[in-house]
């Protein structure tokens, strides 16, 4: 089931071996959204091991996966373990995607590989109504430091109320 396969992949996520990455490639490629998840979240060694393999297999993920939680956690993953191997204009993709967690993940992404590429996303989508997008622009923006940015921050403050206002999504 798939507390037990979630389970066995925390455990094997730290091993080097065949069999740890034996199991972890199957779980990516899992007919279970949550264990695809869960094999991509823990997908670290794998992808150093089998790079060629696991980068083709994420990213068709990444583009493809019918569920937005799977999605995301592909793009987080390439950003993790492929910053080199992935570009700009394929973690852009992600950015046009429906759910906003896609998006976000994509824009954290592409901030990563290149800080000045993703200011320029995050520009384009500030206008944009939701509240974990916003989130990832005003980390984006806090971290850029830049006194320009006062104006997003007014504003963004002033679409939350009640506990939105002291809450944040849990960090990338």
């Amino acid at each position: 089931n798939y507390i037990d396969k979630y389970n066995a992949l925390r455990k094997l996520k730290n091993n080097r071996d065949s069999a740890a990455y034996d199991a972890i490639e199957r779980a990516i490629k899992d007919d279970f959204w949550a264990v695809r998840k869960a094999g991509l979240d823990n997908s670290k060694n794998l992808a150093k091991a089998r790079s060629e393999n696991t980068l083709s297999l994420i990213k068709n993920l990444a583009e493809k996966d019918e569920k937005s939680a799977v999605r995301e956690a592909a793009y987080a993953a390439l950003a993790r373990s492929f910053e080199d191997e992935i570009s700009i204009e394929f973690l852009e993709k992600g950015t046009q995607d429906i759910s906003y967690n896609v998006v976000s993940s994509s824009l954290d992404a592409i901030y990563e590989k290149d800080a000045e590429a993703g200011i320029k996303v995050a520009e384009k989508l500030e206008g944009e109504d939701n509240n974990t997008l916003m989130y990832t622009i005003a980390r984006i923006y806090a971290e850029e430091g830049d006194p320009k940015r006062k104006a997003f921050f007014t504003s963004s403050l002033e679409k939350l109320s009640g506990c939105l206002l002291y809450t944040s999504p849990s960090p990338r």
